[in-house]
C-alpha cells in the first residue's frame, strides 16, 4: 500500500503550500481527512478569484462563508491577515459585503491588498477611507475602483507602503493635489503604478496637474491614453531615486522633470505625437542621464517628424537602445544613432514592406558591439539586407549581429507534427541561404559574427 507522503509533512509545510493555491482550492483540501479540516485556516492571506463565487442567481453560501470563518478566526487567535487578493463583477450577488470585508482587514493590519473589480465603470465600488491610515500596508494594487475624498482634516498616513498600483482606478480630481497628498503620506513608497482611466478628465476642468514628488520612488509606470482636448494639465516628476520609468501619455500638454540623475533606464510607449517641441525637447533633457532606452515605433516617428534629420540631443551614458523600427524610418536612422556616442547594444524591432530604401554610411559607429534585428518571417528582403550592410560596414568593434525570426507555425498554431517538420526544413533552408548571402557581405571589424535564431 503506498504511503501519503504530502500528509506526513508537518503543518507548517503544508500551510506553505498551500499559500501558493487560490483560496477556493485550499478550502476543497479540508475534505480530504480530519488533519485537513482546518489547515486551509492558517494560510497567512485569501485569493479569491471571480471564477471563485457562484453565478448570478443563485444562494451564495460558499465565499462569504469561509471568507467569514476565515476572518474570524485569524482574529479570535490573534494573528494578522497578510495578504487579502479578491477579484469580483456584477455576478457577484454579495459585492456590497467586499467594501466591508477590505475595511475589516485594513483595521486588522493586513500587508498586502489586492482589489480587482470587474464592473462597468459607472457602477465601479469605492473603497473605504480607511485605506489612507494603515500602518502595515507594504502593497496596494487597485484595478477599476474609486478612491473617497481626501478630508482635508485627515492625513494620508502609510508609512509601509513600498509599492502602490493605480490601475482605472477613479479618483476626486476637483482636488489638484489629491495626489500629491496621497504620494507624500507614503514615505517610503517604492514601486508606483497609474494607469489613468480613459474618461479620467470628463467634467473636471479643475483638474489641472499630476504632481509625483518622493524622496524613496524606484519605479514609476505611468499611462494616461486619453486624448480629450478640453482639459490642460501638467505632469511633473520629482523623484531623485528613480531608476525606471515607463511613460506613456497622449494628454499632458507639459512635462516637467526635476533631479532624475539616478534613471538608469526608460520605456516610452506613445504621447509625444500631440507635444510640443519644446515639451519633447524638455522632457529628453530631462531623462538625458539614461543607460536603458526603449521606444515604440510611434514614438520614434514622431520623433522623426519633431527633429530635423533625426538628430534629437546626446544621450552620452546610453549604451543600450531598443526601438521599433519601420521601413519608411532607415533612412533617418544613422542620423539619430549619432545622438547614442557610446552605445553598445541595440536590438531592433523591425517592421519591414517590399519597398526598396537607399541608406548610407554617414559616420562611423564607434562603440556599437551587438546588433540585433527582430523579424517577423524568415525572409531577408532587400530593405533588410541594406540595414545589416549599413551596420557591417560602419561597425568599427561589432562582435555579434542578429537576425532573430519569430516562428510562425507557433504563432498559426500548427499542429500537425509532419508539417512541422516540413517547414522546419523550409525555414532551415531558408536561414542557411540567409547565411550564405549575408557572409560575403564587407564587414568593418574583421571578428563579427553573423548569427540567425528561428
Amino acid at each position: 500500500m503506498g504511503t501519503d507522503r504530502i500528509s506526513n509533512l508537518p503543518d507548517c509545510l503544508l500551510t506553505h503550500i498551500l499559500s501558493f493555491r487560490p483560496t477556493k482550492k485550499s478550502v476543497r483540501t479540508s475534505v480530504l481527512s480530519k488533519r485537513w479540516r482546518s489547515l486551509w485556516l492558517n494560510v497567512p492571506g485569501l485569493d479569491l478569484r471571480r471564477i471563485d463565487y457562484p453565478p448570478y442567481g443563485q444562494v451564495p453560501q460558499g465565499a462569504p462563508c469561509y471568507i467569514n470563518t476565515y476572518l474570524n478566526f485569524h482574529h479570535n487567535n490573534g494573528r494578522r491577515v497578510q495578504t487579502f487578493k479578491v477579484q469580483y463583477d456584477e455576478n457577484s450577488d454579495y459585492r456590497e459585503d467586499f467594501v466591508g470585508w477590505i475595511e475589516t482587514v485594513v483595521e486588522r493590519g493586513v500587508q498586502n491588498l489586492e482589489v480587482d473589480c470587474l464592473l462597468e465603470r459607472s457602477w465601479r465600488d469605492y473603497m473605504t477611507e480607511r485605506i489612507y491610515n494603515s500602518n502595515t500596508l507594504v502593497s496596494l494594487k487597485l484595478t477599476n475602483v474609486g478612491l473617497p475624498s481626501l478630508d482635508p482634516a485627515v492625513a494620508v498616513s502609510l508609512p509601509c507602503l513600498k509599492t502602490m498600483h493605480l490601475e482605472d482606478v477613479s479618483y476626486d480630481d476637483d482636488d489638484p493635489l489629491f495626489m500629491e497628498k496621497l504620494i507624500s503620506g507614503c514615505p517610503v513608497l517604492e514601486d508606483f503604478l497609474l494607469v489613468l482611466p480613459y474618461d479620467h478628465h470628463e467634467g473636471h476642468p479643475n483638474w489641472s496637474a499630476l504632481r509625483v514628488r518622493s524622496q524613496t520612488l524606484k519605479s514609476f509606470v505611468f499611462s494616461c491614453d486619453s486624448q480629450d482636448t478640453d482639459t490642460v494639465y501638467t505632469v511633473e516628476i520629482d523623484a531623485p531615486q528613480l531608476k525606471y520609468m515607463n511613460f506613456s501619455d497622449y494628454k499632458s500638454d507639459e512635462i516637467v522633470l526635476k533631479n532624475l540623475t539616478s534613471l538608469s533606464m526608460i520605456e516610452i510607449g506613445y504621447g509625444f505625437q500631440s507635444k510640443e517641441r519644446s515639451v519633447i525637447r524638455n522632457f529628453l533633457k530631462g531623462i538625458s542621464s539614461v543607460r536603458h532606452m526603449i521606444l515604440s515605433t510611434s514614438t520614434l516617428h514622431d520623433l522623426f517628424e519633431y527633429f530635423n534629420l533625426g538628430r534629437i540631443r546626446k544621450f552620452n551614458n546610453l549604451t543600450r537602445l531598443q526601438v521599433g523600427l519601420h521601413n519608411d524610418m532607415v533612412k533617418l536612422f544613422p542620423a539619430f544613432l549619432e545622438s547614442f556616442p557610446n552605445l553598445k547594444n541595440l536590438i531592433l524591432e523591425y517592421t519591414v514592406d517590399t519597398k526598396e530604401i537607399k541608406l548610407s554610411s554617414q559616420s562611423m559607429l564607434l562603440s556599437l558591439e551587438c546588433v540585433e534585428i527582430k523579424l517577423k518571417e524568415v525572409t531577408v528582403v532587400e530593405s533588410v539586407k541594406t540595414l545589416v550592410r549599413y551596420f557591417l560596414e560602419s561597425s568599427v568593434v561589432l562582435k555579434k549581429l542578429i537576425l532573430h525570426f519569430e516562428d510562425s507555425s507557433e504563432a498559426y498554431g500548427v499542429s500537425s507534427r509532419a508539417k512541422k517538420a516540413r517547414e522546419k526544413k523550409v525555414r532551415d533552408k531558408k536561414v542557411s541561404d540567409i547565411v550564405n548571402e549575408l557572409s560575403t557581405f564587407t564587414k568593418l571589424s574583421p571578428h563579427c559574427e553573423i548569427t540567425m535564431i528561428h
